[in-house]
């Protein structure tokens, strides 16, 4: 791992979700909305996998990137529409990380792997996406 690249990943991450104009409180700090789950997602991943890999961090830091830019009802009330939100909310994570990854230098590979467990690819046979799904 590149500790350098890493860090300026998850600073781009972070500086992205910092603009959410959602608010809540976390330790008795008001805080935007998908910075803070952000965190504590990416904590809940060091918890239950404290060997957790790069592209595990990444996903976990970016699992709502920019999540208040899809609101839920700009699409149909019910459950068909929330599952159809849902999927449209994990495709936009998915290439609103793969933009920052790609321009912190991180190769396609890396990239597609981010994208595969953010948008909860092989979860029933994939530890790593079984992982991130725990923790959110």
């Amino acid at each position: 791992m590149d500790d350098g690249r890493f860090a300026r990943a998850i600073a781009a991450i972070d500086a992205a979700n910092a603009d959410d104009p959602n608010r809540i409180t976390v330790a008795g700090e008001e805080r935007p909305k998908e910075l803070a789950h952000a965190e504590l997602a990416t904590a809940w991943v060091h918890r239950l996998r404290p060997d957790a890999g790069e592209e595990l961090l990444l996903a976990a830091r970016a699992h709502h990137l920019r999540r208040w830019a899809i609101p839920r009802d700009s699409y149909p009330e019910g459950r068909n529409g929330y599952l159809r939100w849902r999927r449209e909310l994990q495709k936009a994570h998915a290439a609103d990380v793969g933009r920052i990854l790609e321009g912190e230098g991180y190769d396609a590979t890396t990239v597609a792997r981010v994208q595969e467990i953010i948008q909860k690819r092989r979860l029933s046979s994939d530890p790593e996406v079984q992982t991130f799904e725990d923790a959110l």
